[in-house]
């Protein structure tokens, strides 16, 4: 071998030895400065005869987040209407997450404001304040097993919801279909047949919906939003339709008169879980109407029939 090779041979050996090193250098990521806040996350209505608001906090991107470590267990959580003094509520490990819990002596009061504030020295205290919206009577809710052709040529059921909005003011409104089904859940194999043995039991739950027959709704899997722009002040029927192929033996219809808060969020959540299956789409934020906190606090009336 001449001496140029043999130089080559070793320059080439040296450089392999130092990637070697370099791959195995650890690198340390410092971890980006965020603000520590707390979280909320509570939806009431005026069928609600207790008060639960737990209460979490953020992480860093890099932070380690065990379950555990979700609940600000020592925070001071008031409940505050207007007009009266605060209430403070109390924490209750019965529920899960852990929850700050009151019970409620009566319905929360239309066209009145309330207040949510939770404090503890080591994050800014938080807040967020909702309006309960007025009832708005529902007067009929009516089942049509053969509602109108979707533009697949496929009949749909629907449940038509009549009532008067009232006039000059702005109201939002989410409807709901909820059917009973019967749930199923092993619990073992029996000794002597080898076969998988089961437990039965009814259980409420959601219709998967197909849109609506207001065309300024905003369709989703299982709730429908509609504001009232295109028919403010006037009576006004809304036909929520649902798949032919849902087998069901009885049908609730269920109406919301929800805040403008409450509507905000539930729209952008809608975006937020569209666009998370789209790596093409931009970053949808969540609406969020906490002050110095970050999540959401909304509040609703309902009203319920059976119409099947």
């Amino acid at each position: 071998m001449s001496n140029s090779s043999l130089f080559c041979s070793l320059c080439l050996l040296f450089s392999l030895v130092s990637c070697a090193d370099f791959f195995e250098q650890e690198l340390v990521i410092p971890q980006p400065e965020f603000d520590k806040l707390l979280a909320i996350y509570t939806f009431i209505s005026n069928e609600d005869d207790t008060l639960l608001i737990p209460v979490s906090r953020n992480f860093g991107i890099l932070e380690n987040n065990p379950d555990s470590l979700y609940s600000v267990l020592d925070a001071k959580v008031e409940w505050i209407e207007d007009g009266q003094a605060p209430l403070v509520l109390p924490l209750n490990a019965a529920y899960t997450p852990v929850t700050n819990f009151w019970s409620l002596s009566q319905p929360l009061k239309a066209k009145t404001g309330y207040t949510i504030r939770v404090s503890h020295p080591d994050y800014p205290t938080l807040s967020a304040r909702q309006v309960m919206p007025g009832l708005v009577p529902l007067d009929s809710a009516v089942y049509d097993p053969d509602g109108p052709i979707n533009s697949e040529g496929i009949r749909q059921q629907q449940v038509r919801f009549s009532f008067k909005d009232p006039a000059d003011e702005v109201n939002y409104y989410e409807f709901n279909l909820r059917t009973t089904y019967l749930d199923r859940f092993s619990r073992g194999v029996d000794p002597v047949t080898k076969k998988p043995l089961y437990d039965t039991v009814y259980r409420k739950g959601d219709i998967f919906l197909n849109g609506a027959t207001e065309p300024t709704a905003k369709p989703g899997p299982l709730t429908i939003l509609v504001s009232d722009q295109a028919f403010n002040g006037r009576a006004v029927t809304i036909g929520i339709n649902f798949g032919a192929w849902q087998t069901v033996d009885d049908i609730e219809a269920i109406m919301r008169n929800i805040s403008y808060e409450n509507y905000l969020y539930k729209v952008s959540r809608r975006k937020f879980d569209d666009a998370s299956s789209d790596p093409f789409v931009d970053p949808v934020i969540l609406y969020s109407n906490v002050q110095n906190g970050i999540g959401v606090f909304g509040l609703q009336t309902e009203q319920r029939k059976v119409v099947k």
